[in-house]
């Protein structure tokens, strides 16, 4: 076997030298943020999957993604500020008071689409799903340091919120806010970039979809789970206030409910928000009622709740009150309105592969 390469003249080059003994290997001068393990290489091919999946394979169904691009058009065409304050599109509905919370989505959406049309559409549809997945696979992978369970609790989470991500709407861009701050309160450490980074998801989440009351009480649980835990460990209630990670998720707490004070409705959006949920319009639509086991993704729901059951019974790692109360919390919404079981999916995908 040679060592030298033939050139097309008939002459050869000469091989490399062999490294000398006990040279140390060249250092890797990437800067720190910059590397990941090898495992990130076939994440980035599950993640391209997914990518490929949402925006070439699902389809836009004719659903409310037409509607939510129509009220973009409205903002389009009239300018964006001042915000209709009536019913702009439906004509038995002329006159009635209106609140627009996913303004900043449906604005976007349809500039997406007047500029590049349909494939537009399906580019933020599959990139909304991928960073979803991708933010979830990424924390999972810092907590538990395993290649094949970060990917079965993506493939969990897909499976349970496989019905809400079928349709493109505004509420997958809350779903990528809910997980970006999932994403920073389950960090090993804490960084002094939260200040900043928690309030500017909250500032964007209240323009792009209605749901970032879910981000508050998210926010809430770890404040009183927190406190909990540190009252149960220490049995001195006096210094839950002296902790200082309850000090940090309490100003959190405050920091992000101001920050998505900066909304064109100001502290008015509070009140739409909580007031919407009771309209009795919404009983008549299915996503809206109660989650059984007689829906899909109610019997979905049931076994990932069963799995749960059976993983925190044998579960070998200490069981916190922040994660009780998140996935009670959030699971007692989803039973009372089916619609909210998107928000309980990666909070379940995340503590079953912790566990």
């Amino acid at each position: 076997m040679t060592t030298a390469a033939h050139d097309s003249q008939g002459e050869t080059d000469p091989a490399p030298p062999a490294p000398a003994a006990g040279v140390p290997p060249p250092a890797d001068r990437r800067v720190p943020w910059w590397r990941a393990p090898r495992v990130f290489a076939g994440y980035s091919a599950v993640l391209a999957a997914v990518f490929l999946l949402f925006g070439w394979l699902m389809p836009i169904t004719p659903t409310d993604s037409w509607g939510h691009l129509a009220y973009g058009r409205i903002l389009w065409e009239r300018g964006v500020f001042p915000l209709p304050a009536t019913e702009p599109l439906m004509p038995l509905a002329e006159g009635v008071p209106f609140v627009d919370t996913a303004w900043l989505s449906q604005l976007s959406g349809y500039a997406a689409y007047r500029g590049a049309g349909l494939a537009a559409l399906r580019f933020l549809y599959a990139a909304g799903v991928t960073a979803c997945v991708g933010l979830l696979l990424w924390r999972m992978y810092s907590r538990v340091r395993n290649w094949w369970l970060p990917l079965a609790g993506a493939a969990l989470f897909l499976w349970v919120d496989w019905i809400q991500l079928e349709v493109f709407r505004p509420q997958l861009a809350g779903l990528v806010c809910f997980l970006a701050l999932w994403f920073v309160l389950t960090a090993r450490r804490w960084s002094r970039a939260n200040w900043i980074v928690v309030p500017a998801i909250f500032a964007l989440w209240a323009n792009l979809h209605g749901s970032f009351p879910v981000g508050l009480a998210v926010l809430a649980c770890f404040l009183v789970g927190r406190a909990v835990d540190v009252e149960r460990h220490s049995r001195q209630i006096g210094w839950i206030v002296f902790d200082r990670q309850v000090q940090r998720y309490f100003f959190l707490l405050e920091l992000a409910a101001a920050a998505a004070l900066l909304n064109p409705y100001g502290p008015g959006l509070y009140a739409e928000v909580f007031s919407f949920a009771a309209h009795p319009n919404l009983g008549d639509l299915s996503e809206w009622r109660p989650l059984t086991l007689e829906m899909t993704q109610g019997t979905v729901a049931g076994i990932t709740a069963l799995v749960l059951v059976f993983l925190y019974r044998l579960t070998p790692r200490r069981i916190s009150a922040i994660e009780v109360l998140v996935l009670v919390v959030l699971g007692f919404v989803a039973m009372r309105t089916s619609r909210f079981v998107v928000w309980w999916a990666p909070v379940a995908a995340y503590y079953a592969v912790l566990h």
